[in-house]
Order: structure tokens, then C-alpha cells, then sequence
């Protein structure tokens, strides 16, 4: 019976202190759960940044193409119009975010190439003239159902690398045949040699709002919704490096295991990451700098 007592004695011991060391014991298999996790995490948000950079390269590779870089000289280029986008500081250029948010928007001229090239040289001392060329324009890519003011749709302009005076966008007035009728601001004299390529003006603004990544296409109405997740963005422009500097902060996949946290960042203007240290996150933020050469700016601004 005592022998009995004893061992059973021995139980309730080991027991006990099989369950103390429990915690020590778990302690490596809840740190690799957690660090797997944050691995995937991580992977998401870069996955995220990336498809926002994507969205941005295609725009910066050509930004600036056809169109004046001075902020003066762009406005004026479209008859000095006071409306997005024609009223823009340069091609390229930083604005408050849409709460109010430092260097919140990033505001894009660009020019998007067409298949079609001017099958013959021409110029024009009156500033209007019919330009030919090797294929029917797409009229998709115009809005010329307009009965007036045609320059103030964004998809009536288009531009030429190689015009002479250069930089200056030309307004389309009529489609006929293989033929576009256009006209500079101002009836300012001008020329386009053979064999230059058509293209076609386009502008967006691109900005985080409500977790969302948005761009506005001024071809249309509204704005698009392009990514999730993504909880700021803030751009820096260095005109005199010919560089852009994106900030984007991107929500982690899944409820966080502990209190959610900021990850990454050190890089960044403290202005940026001060909002969001004093909230209380219920996720993972992950924190990423990019930064694109600008070859085709020669300088651009902030508003």
C-alpha cells in the first residue's frame, strides 16, 4: 500500500512538473508558427507593392514625352486651362493626399504610343493642318462626338516626339479617313516629319485612401480602385536627380498574434509614420521605400 502511495506520489509530481515546462517547451513551436506567418505576410504586402509599382512604371516610362516640363509652359501648351488635368505644375508632379496628407497624390502627364506613324512630311504656318498617316486612326481613342470645347477632353490631344517646335501638343478637331485635322494653342506654327509615331495624351492621379490604392484616369469619370490594402502612399519628387521616392504602407494578410506593429520604416520622413504609430493597429503594417530613375524629366514640382 505504501509502495503504491509512493508511486502515485511520483505521478502527481511528474505531472506537475510536466505541465510547468509545457510553456518552455511550446515557447520554439509558437515562435516558428509566428515567424512563419509573418513570413507570408511580408510576402503579400511586397506582392502588393510590387503590382502598385507596376501600375506606376508603365505611366513614368513615358511621363513627360511630347509635353513641356516648365509648369508655365505645360499650362499654357493647353491654352492655359484651369482645370485638372491642364492645369498641372509640369508633366510630373506632388500634391496633399485627399485627407489632407503631406505629398499625398502623384499627378502623371504621359503619352501612350499608337501603332500608326505619319506616312508623309508636313507642316502648317497657320497652326492647323490635316496630318496623314499609314493607318486609320483608332476613333475609340478620341472623343470628337463633342460639339465644342474639344480641348477639354483629355483624349483629344495628342503628341509627337520629333515636332518642331517641340514639346507641343496638338489638339484633334476632326477624324477623316487616315487623316486627323489638329491644332496647336496659340496657332503656333509647327511641323512633324515622316515616319513620326502618334500619341496619344493621357493623365492620372494616383493615391491611398480608406486602404485602397486608387488611380483617376481623366479619360473617364470616378476613380479606379487598383489594390487593396494598401494604407498610404506619399511621393517625393527630386527634379534636379531626375528621381522619385514611393512610400507605401501595406496592410499585413491576417490578424496579427500579438499587438499589430510597423514593420520596416527606418527610412522614412518620421512626418509619414507618426500618424500611424499613435493609432492603434489591429494588423501588421509593412513599411516599403521604392525609388524610379526619371530619364525623360528635366524637372517638375510640388503643388
Amino acid at each position: 500500500m505504501t509502495r503504491r502511495a509512493f508511486i502515485t506520489a511520483e505521478l502527481a509530481v511528474a505531472f506537475a512538473l510536466s505541465l510547468a515546462a509545457l510553456p518552455m517547451l511550446l515557447t520554439p513551436f509558437r515562435s516558428s508558427a509566428e515567424l512563419y506567418l509573418l513570413r507570408g505576410e511580408r510576402l503579400e504586402a511586397e506582392r502588393k507593392a510590387e503590382t502598385v509599382a507596376a501600375i506606376l512604371d508603365e505611366a513614368l516610362l513615358c511621363c513627360g514625352i511630347g509635353v513641356p516640363f516648365d509648369a508655365g509652359d505645360y499650362k499654357a501648351s493647353f491654352g492655359s486651362r484651369t482645370f485638372n488635368p491642364f492645369s498641372w505644375h509640369g508633366p510630373l508632379s506632388v500634391a496633399e493626399g485627399k485627407s489632407g496628407e503631406e505629398n499625398g497624390t502623384l499627378r502623371l502627364a504621359y503619352g501612350v504610343q499608337e501603332g500608326v506613324r505619319t506616312d508623309a512630311a508636313c507642316s502648317s504656318d497657320s497652326g492647323e493642318l490635316f496630318i496623314s498617316f499609314t493607318s486609320t486612326p483608332n476613333p475609340d481613342y478620341l472623343e470628337l462626338g463633342a460639339t465644342y470645347n474639344k480641348g477639354n477632353f483629355v483624349k483629344n490631344w495628342i503628341l509627337f516626339e520629333n515636332i518642331s517646335p517641340p514639346r507641343l501638343p496638338l489638339l484633334v478637331t476632326q477624324l477623316s479617313g487616315r487623316s486627323l485635322k489638329v491644332r496647336s494653342t496659340g496657332r503656333v506654327p509647327f511641323a512633324v516629319p515622316k515616319g513620326d509615331r502618334l500619341t496619344l495624351f493621357r493623365a492620372m492621379e494616383c493615391y491611398a485612401a480608406s486602404g485602397t490604392f486608387y488611380t483617376k484616369d481623366f479619360r473617364t469619370a470616378g476613380e479606379q480602385p487598383r489594390e487593396s490594402a494598401v494604407c498610404d502612399a506619399r511621393f517625393e519628387l527630386d527634379p534636379g536627380r531626375k528621381l522619385l521616392t514611393i512610400y507605401l504602407l501595406v496592410r499585413g494578410s491576417g490578424p496579427p498574434l500579438s499587438a499589430g506593429r510597423i514593420y520596416g520604416g527606418e527610412d522614412w520622413p518620421r512626418s509619414y509614420l507618426e500618424p500611424w504609430e499613435r493609432t492603434e493597429l489591429s494588423g501588421n503594417l509593412y513599411a516599403f521605400k521604392l525609388e524610379r530613375n526619371l530619364p525623360n524629366l528635366a524637372s517638375g514640382g510640388s503643388e
